[in-house]
């Protein structure tokens, strides 16, 4: 069975739609593609990425993701009632994200792209790409002296010009969706 088949085998029914699957494939390898960029990057800084289970800081500020990425979420996140609650109550607290139970990221397997890249070094150009910034979070590269040489960081306007793209192919392409949005949460799938 190919992984297009695969997806339609689903045990319930899709909130993407049946016409939206070679969408989410796109948007998986896209995940895929990130993921090994990120595995790599932190092979290459190896003790300067200082990222850990528990680590937080960038979970507390508040996020939002595309449409594509909020359906995505619907789509495979699972919570039990106690978790699903406890995002829900956590929506309404604070500004951090409401996924962030107990400083731990309770759909880190699913996380957006966002979610995924912080903290590693992201290109960003601007001013019609005359100039660039890169950034990375504060806690990691402590030691480092070195430059960022091509090849060593994430070019984030390619990554989002791409799930820009991806999204734009998806039924629902309306305005980004907050973390903390409970209607969002609440079409969470309860197990």
């Amino acid at each position: 069975m190919n992984q297009e088949q695969t997806e339609k085998s689903h045990s319930r029914p899709s909130a993407l739609g049946e016409e939206n699957f070679p969408v989410i494939t796109d948007y998986k390898n896209l995940l895929h593609f990130v993921d090994s960029q990120i595995a790599e990057l932190t092979h290459y800084y190896g003790e300067e990425i200082t990222c850990f289970k528990g680590c937080s800081s960038c979970c507390k500020v508040p996020r939002s993701v595309l449409p594509l990425e909020a359906d995505y979420l619907i789509e495979n996140v699972q919570l039990d009632k106690e978790s699903r609650d406890r995002v829900l109550k956590n929506a309404g607290e604070s500004e951090n994200c409401a996924f962030l139970v107990d400083d731990i990221c309770s759909i880190y397997q699913h996380r957006p792209i966002i979610c995924r890249t912080h903290g590693l070094p992201l290109l960003y150009f601007f001013d019609d790409r005359k100039q660039y910034s890169i950034t990375h979070c504060d806690l990691n590269f402590k030691k480092w002296h070195g430059e960022f040489l091509a090849g060593t960081f994430l070019e984030m306007e390619t990554i989002n010009e791409k799930l820009r793209q991806i999204n734009s192919n998806s039924e629902n392409n309306s305005e980004r969706v907050s973390l903390n949005d409970k209607t969002f949460i609440g079409k969470l799938s309860v197990i």
